[in-house]
């Protein structure tokens, strides 16, 4: 007698294809708006890191060199705009007015902020401007940097906090000012 091997053929339906389609689609979609808020702390979070990084390097370069270093909001030809959202320009300010001349030197230039956020500079005495002397104190310029996202959601609002001695904190929830 002949023995004929029959082999079973593996695979999936179509029925339990599209039933473990509709399992994921409905995973994904709840998990959505959990991404979203996750998103949108996280690009919150890495722009106050980013100012607070530019910060620390423009008072570290103030000690290190000796020398006055502003930031102010940049203007398309490195000179001093109004909008901190377009991105800062750190330089050495040789003659201490807070506006870079072009024989002044360009330390660094930080891209802009995201499109639709805004980033604002709130200082003692209203200056536009910050400075670190040479003994890396502001000159006298408390206040602060407020971080709003483009979709203007409070609960993303961060601040950075910069005290006349120079040193740069986070503001906690409860420190938080004004509104997006």
């Amino acid at each position: 007698m002949n023995r004929e091997t029959v082999t079973k053929l593996r695979g999936f339906t179509l029925l339990e294809l599209l039933l473990a389609l509709a399992i994921i689609a409905i995973l994904v979609s709840s998990a959505t708006p959990a991404l979203t808020h996750l998103y949108r702390s996280v690009q919150a979070d890495m722009a106050r890191h980013r100012l607070n990084a530019l910060l620390n390097f423009s008072r570290y370069t103030a000690l290190a060199h000796r020398k006055t270093v502003a930031l102010c909001p940049a203007s398309d030809d490195l000179a001093c705009g109004e909008d901190w959202t377009n991105g800062i320009v750190v330089f050495v300010d040789t003659d201490e007015d807070g506006e870079r001349d072009d024989d002044e030197e360009v330390l660094r230039v930080s891209p802009t902020f995201e499109s639709r956020s805004k980033l604002t500079w709130r200082a003692f005495r209203g200056k536009p401007y910050l400075q670190f002397t040479s003994s890396g104190v502001t000159r006298t310029q408390n206040g602060r940097f407020s971080y709003c996202p483009p979709s203007g959601e409070n609960s993303y609002r961060r601040q950075l906090i910069v005290h006349k001695t120079g040193r740069v904190r986070y503001a906690s929830a409860k420190e938080l000012t004004g509104e997006c």
